[in-house]
């Protein structure tokens, strides 16, 4: 299996996959112009367009833009979320020795980049009453405060391209999603705010269909435009939780037990 280390060993090789993701030519382009004439300004390490003078960076347009953490540790970041173990926001945080905020923040970033990516699979829809026992109430940046949440505010939006009545509680495969579902949430991240169910769910599915290419994996969410704080704070799950139809099996319940084995960090934060 691919590891962090072939690949990301360095601040350079994080640059060199940047380049291979964003321009498949090897030629790299002005975000503004498409010009691929250009100074490079090594101090900065930033390029100067000839054609239009605009100023720009590998991370510009990407979801790492104008990011002030490492590059290196951005990408292990976003490592994590495509392969196993599964690693909480408070393991990564000691790992990589960053603020939990600024993990955290990161890790919502790309879990909302790679809900967007889910949105073309065929989904198991899963009733959040069923999943109260694992959901818990939060402030915008800190772990579980208090207990179990009683209710919760929904958003009264549902998946595209899936009807609310297309979910039946009693299909052994939606009881299957619902145990695979809670049992990531509960046995590693200890419990997840209501406000940002559906992203971790997206998340799961996306690491258990994509072990088995996390480079290809990685430069999709690379690629995609910057989320915002703003962006991050205001998103709201939606009215049900749902995981991809191709990451409901046994095996891929077994995966996520092997995962939580090895994985690392708080019990409490994710």
């Amino acid at each position: 299996m691919t590891t962090f280390e072939e690949y990301f060993s360095s601040e350079e090789n994080c640059r060199e996959f940047l380049i291979r993701a964003r321009y498949p030519d090897g030629q790299i382009r002005c975000p503004g112009c498409d010009g691929s004439r250009y100074l490079s300004i090594r101090t900065r390490k930033i390029f100067q367009c000839k054609s239009c003078r605009r100023q720009f960076s590998l991370t510009s347009g990407t979801i790492f833009h104008r990011a002030r953490t490492p590059l290196r540790k951005l990408m292990k970041l976003c490592w994590s979320l495509c392969t196993g173990p599964f690693k909480s926001a408070s393991g990564l945080s000691q790992e990589l020795d960053l603020p939990f905020s600024t993990t955290w923040e990161w890790l919502q970033r790309l879990r909302i980049v790679i809900e967007e990516q889910m949105q073309n699979e065929q989904f198991e829809l899963i009733d959040p009453e069923l999943l109260l026992s694992v959901f818990f109430r939060r402030s915008l940046e800190s772990p579980a405060k208090a207990g179990p949440e009683s209710s919760f505010e929904s958003s009264k939006e549902h998946p595209p391209g899936q009807s609310i009545e297309s979910s039946d509680q009693s299909n052994p495969k939606t009881l299957l999603a619902m145990s695979i579902l809670k049992f990531f949430i509960s046995e590693g991240l200890h419990g997840i705010s209501r406000k940002y169910g559906q992203i971790y769910a997206a998340q799961l599915g996306f690491t258990l269909l994509k072990t088995d290419q996390p480079l290809a994996a990685a430069a999709s969410i690379i690629k995609h435009p910057t989320v915002s704080r703003k962006q991050i704070l205001a998103y709201q799950s939606t009215d049900f939780i749902w995981l991809p139809e191709r990451a409901i099996s046994e095996d891929a319940m077994a995966l996520v037990r092997s995962y939580w084995k090895n994985a690392i960090g708080g019990r409490r934060r994710c």
